[in-house]
């Protein structure tokens, strides 16, 4: 499938099964942005903390979660400014957690 201007949607899991400091989700390919179009999130029935993130020189933190359980589904498009900035979490959730991510990459 491919959008009108030319752009193919993209979809990327990630998963962690300890404890984890920062987890990878989206790397772009060199010279392109993210646009962000949709996330969701499940994680453990325990205490943890997330923070979403591009990994830029400006680490902008657009959504923290605090929580006993994280059932989360995140739909709006978010951009990234800078090119070849990463899709992050970063956080200290113990247990499984799993990260599924859909966009597109802009040059």
């Amino acid at each position: 499938m491919e959008f009108a201007k030319g752009y193919t949607p993209i979809s990327k899991t990630a998963s962690a099964t300890a404890a984890t400091s920062t987890l990878t989700i989206w790397t772009p390919a060199s010279g392109k942005r993210i646009a962000l179009t949709d996330i969701e999130f499940s994680g453990p029935a325990l205490a943890g903390n997330l923070t979403i993130y591009f990994d830029d020189t400006s680490i902008r933190a657009y959504e923290v979660f605090s929580s006993t359980a994280i059932g989360f589904h995140y739909q709006t498009p978010i951009l990234s400014n800078t090119v070849n900035a990463s899709l992050k979490v970063k956080g200290d959730v113990v247990g499984r957690l799993k990260v599924n991510a859909n966009g597109f990459e802009l040059d």
